[in-house]
Formats: C-alpha cells, sequence, structure tokens
C-alpha cells in the first residue's frame, strides 16, 4: 500500500504550496515524490519550498498575536519619539525665554554649530510646538523677570511706597534694559527692543499690577478691617478679667501718666484762654492723681478724651491739636507698663493683661485715625481718592509718624500718600480738573492737536482710563492700609496677584510689541498687515 506522503507533491520555486487541509494531497503523477523512494533523503529543492509554504499559508492566532505586538510595539516607539521631540522643544524654548535669547549663542558656541543654526532649531521647535510653545516661552522669561524683580524690586518700580511716577519710571527702565537685552540675544535691533520694553515696564506693567490687584481684592471683598468698637469691646472683656482677679496699678504710675500727659498738653501750647475744652480735660486727669487706678478706670479715662474730641465745636477747634497729643500721651504710658506696676491682686493675671492691653491700646489708637481719615475724606467734596491721598499724607507729616507707626504700615501708609500723579497734574486745570472727566477733556485736546479728530477720541479714551486706574490704585492701596493695621495683616492674594499681573504685564507685553512691530510687519515706519 502507497502511504499518502510518498505521492506529495513537490512544490517548486514556480508553484505556490497548497494548504494542508482536509486531509492528504491528492496524487498526481505527474511529479515526483516529496521524498526520494530510493535515498531516503530530502530532495536538494525542499528548503527553499518549505520557505514559501510558511510565507503563503494561512496565518494562524498565534501568527496573529505576533503581528499585532510588533504593531503595538512600533506604534508605541513612535509616541515615545514624539514625546521625546515635545519635551526637547519645550525645554528647548523655556531656556530661549529664561535667558532672553542668549541660550541659543551659548548652545552654537559649545556644541560649534553655530548662533545661527541654533536660532533656527530653536525657531522650527517653537513652531513645531504651536501655542504651548509661545506659552513655554513667555513662562521662561515671567520666571527670570519674576526672580529679578524679587531681588530688586525698587529696579522695576514694584516696591512698596514709591510714588506713581517713581514705578513708572523704574519700570520704564528695567523693562527697556531687559528689552534691549532681548533683543541683542536674538539677534535683533537693539534700539527696536529697548523701546518696546520700556513702553512694556512703565506701562503695561503697572496696569497689569493693577489688573491683578483689584481682582484678588474683589475676590476677597468679604475681608473686612476690625473697627475701634470692635476693639475696645475686646480690651473690655480683658479689663474685666483683670478687674476680677484684683489687679490695680501703683500709685507712682498713675501719677507718671497724668504728667505725661500735662507734659503732652503745655508741649502743644495749650492755651487757657482759648484751649478750654483742652483745659477741662486736664483738669479731670488732674483729679486722679494720686489714686491706684485699674485698667477699666484707665480705659473711662481715655474715653473721656475721645468723647471731647468727637464733641468739640466749631468755636473749640484750636483744642483739637492738644487733645490729640494729650491721648497720645496716654497711649503711650499704657504701652509703657511693666508688671513691676502692678501693687495689688493676680500677678500672672496683671502680666497677661498688661501685655494685652499695650496691644489693644495701641491698635485701637491707630484705627481710630485712618476711621478719622476716611471719614473726613468721604466728606471733603473732592474725588474721593485725592481726598484720602491728602488724609494719608498728613498722617505720613506728623510727628510721632516714625515713633507710631511699625516699618510695615510706614511703607503701606506712604504708598497711599505718594500715589497720584495725574491728580497732581489735573489740580492746575481749576474746577475741570476736579471732575472725573478732567483727564479725558485734557487727553482729547492734545490727542486733537496730535492727530485731529481720531486722534481726540484716542486721547480722551486714554485720559479717562488713566484717571480711572488711578482711582482705583489709590484707593485700593488705601484699602489695603487700612487691612494691614486694623486686622495686621493683608490678604496674600493680593501681593502675589499684583505681582504676576505686573511681570505678566512686562513679559507679555514685550512679546506682544515684538509680533506686532517685527520687522516684516513694518513699512516705511508704520505697521501693514
Amino acid at each position: 500500500m502507497v502511504e499518502w506522503w510518498e505521492s506529495a507533491p513537490i512544490v517548486t520555486n514556480n508553484e505556490k504550496a497548497a494548504p494542508l487541509r482536509g486531509g492528504p494531497p491528492k496524487s498526481d503523477a505527474s511529479q515526483s515524490g516529496y521524498l526520494s523512494s530510493g535515498s531516503g533523503v530530502r530532495s536538494s529543492s525542499a528548503p527553499s519550498s518549505d520557505r514559501e509554504y510558511l510565507d503563503n499559508r494561512e496565518k494562524g492566532f498565534v501568527d496573529k498575536v505576533w503581528d499585532w505586538t510588533q504593531k503595538a510595539a512600533g506604534n508605541e516607539w513612535e509616541r515615545t519619539k514624539r514625546d521625546f521631540q515635545t519635551i526637547d522643544d519645550l525645554v528647548r524654548v523655556t531656556a530661549r525665554g529664561m535667558t532672553f535669547g542668549w541660550a541659543d549663542a551659548a548652545a552654537g558656541y559649545m556644541s560649534g554649530t553655530g548662533t545661527e543654526a541654533e536660532r533656527a532649531r530653536t525657531d522650527a521647535a517653537k513652531s513645531r510646538q504651536g501655542v504651548t510653545g509661545a506659552l513655554a516661552e513667555l513662562g521662561g522669561s515671567m520666571a527670570t523677570t519674576g526672580g529679578l524683580m524679587k531681588l530688586a524690586p525698587a529696579a522695576f518700580g514694584a516696591a512698596q511706597g514709591q510714588s506713581m511716577g517713581m514705578r513708572a519710571v523704574a519700570g520704564a527702565g528695567s523693562g527697556a534694559a531687559i528689552g534691549g537685552l532681548d533683543a541683542a540675544g536674538r539677534g535683533e535691533d537693539i534700539a527696536r527692543g529697548a523701546a518696546i520694553g520700556a513702553a512694556a515696564g512703565g506701562v503695561l506693567a503697572p496696569a497689569g499690577e493693577l489688573a491683578g490687584k483689584v481682582g484678588a481684592r474683589f475676590m476677597n471683598r468679604g475681608v473686612e478691617p476690625r473697627t475701634s468698637e470692635a476693639i475696645t469691646a475686646e480690651a473690655r472683656k480683658l479689663y474685666k478679667t483683670a478687674d476680677d482677679a484684683g489687679v490695680r496699678l501703683s500709685q507712682s504710675s498713675w501719677n507718671n501718666a497724668v504728667e505725661e500727659v500735662n507734659r503732652a498738653a503745655a508741649k502743644a501750647n495749650i492755651d487757657p484762654r482759648t484751649d478750654r475744652a483742652a483745659v477741662t480735660a486736664l483738669d479731670a486727669f488732674r483729679e486722679l492723681q494720686g489714686q491706684q487706678m485699674t485698667l477699666t478706670q484707665a480705659e473711662a479715662q481715655r474715653q473721656f478724651l475721645n468723647k471731647v474730641i468727637s464733641n468739640l465745636p466749631e468755636s473749640d477747634q484750636s483744642s483739637m491739636p492738644v487733645l490729640m497729643s494729650m491721648k497720645g500721651a496716654l497711649d503711650d504710658w499704657i504701652g509703657g507698663l511693666k508688671a513691676a506696676d502692678i501693687v495689688a491682686g493676680d500677678i500672672d493675671v496683671g502680666r497677661q493683661s498688661l501685655v494685652s492691653a499695650r496691644k489693644f491700646w495701641t491698635a485701637r489708637g491707630k484705627v481710630e485715625i485712618l476711621e478719622r481719615a476716611f471719614d473726613k475724606a468721604e466728606n471733603a467734596g473732592q474725588p474721593f481718592d485725592a481726598a484720602i491721598r491728602g488724609q494719608f499724607r498728613s498722617i505720613a507729616n506728623a510727628k510721632d509718624f516714625n515713633k507710631r507707626w511699625t516699618a510695615p504700615e510706614k511703607r503701606a501708609i506712604q504708598a497711599v500718600a505718594r500715589s497720584g500723579g495725574i491728580d497732581s497734574l489735573m489740580s492746575s486745570l481749576g474746577l475741570l480738573g476736579k471732575l472725573a472727566v478732567g483727564p479725558a477733556v485734557a487727553g482729547g485736546g492734545a490727542g486733537y492737536a496730535v492727530g485731529g479728530p481720531l486722534g481726540m477720541g484716542i486721547g480722551a479714551g486714554v485720559g479717562a482710563v488713566a484717571r480711572g486706574a488711578e482711582y482705583l490704585a489709590t484707593t485700593g492701596a488705601a484699602r489695603d492700609a487700612q487691612l494691614l493695621i486694623s486686622n495686621g495683616t493683608v490678604p496674600a492674594s493680593i501681593g502675589k496677584a499684583g505681582t504676576l499681573g505686573r511681570v505678566l504685564g512686562m513679559s507679555g507685553g514685550m512679546e506682544a510689541g515684538k509680533r506686532a512691530l517685527a520687522p516684516e510687519k513694518l513699512r516705511n515706519g508704520r505697521v501693514v498687515e
């Protein structure tokens, strides 16, 4: 019997192998056997035939799994290469932003490829990444600018207490320096870069800071300053605790208080003929001389002074400076009390009471000064920002300014007192300058002289916006000072938002200026699209 494999066809190079399905293949008399019948060895053409058979047979499950694995691995590798390319692109454009364009020069020098080649590569990387690349470069520039601003805030016009004019001048100067450095690093016109930087630093940076602070203040609008009444209520609870513990101050201690009040009145040039209210208040202090006072009684004397000041008639306004000096002397006395001044009651309670009493008296005195300033500004009959600025200038010019206020408080007060360049300019225009439309009219007139009707419209808009910005800046700074002095702190988000806005205004303004005034967009000195 002849077995089926003995008659299996030999596949030649010109033939395709038939699939081994459905049993043995049919014999073909015209073909010789798969194995030589005489020798029992494989034909010399068998290896080639096996390869073609494996290549052309119908693929099974294992083959399909293998092909899918290879394809998946290839796709993953392609994705990995793209990810690495993205990372390299972003690092490259971020480095150019952080170094103001000098990273390309450094890379070209170290690699030997040259600056222009590296600039071209960075431009291509930025183009590949699109918006993400532009944001990465801007972020790098902002990081360096923000770091420099933190190291030298005054040089960037970001120091608290700088006048509005100084902030603009400093911002323009630092912006010009960075703009020129950036242009040099990119191989562009340095004068053009410096001009763009000056505009960004002197105008857009302060605008960005103002916008950031306005937004943060709106988000923190629920934070209110403590009032003098609230501080007084807290102080009375403390005084009652001390009174219940039997705490009393020595006679010599209160005598010192009366002497300080008398000395302050004399220093303020009290005149018995005209300062009748001050003389009456001074007599009330002298009547208590030689007593062992409680903290509540000392508080009552201060409240008495406040009542005299609040109800002072117009005919006796000459007593006001004397009364304010007397109250300041009493506050200074309570601030200098020591444990040795306690002669009766629980000493431990007395010590704690004195520490808290000094804190309450000092805070309340400062808050009362600010409350009085805000009240006067609201009733001044002029724009509130100008009025509150004048009140803060009076506080900053007081003789005891350096003694009474802490360093952060002084900076906050000076920030308000020194604001307002536009308002000073408008004051020369008389009644028109006192109105909100004054800067708009002045700007429109200047614009008309330069550019006709269109210039008048632009100038009026610029003047109105500038006046509104000044109003927001001054009133916002006054509120921040009030929060700092009454609550001990200002929401941190306000300062951070202002800094971020200033940095974004400078860096973003430079980038926008460079795009708007790119050489290819300029023709005969004018922007063309």
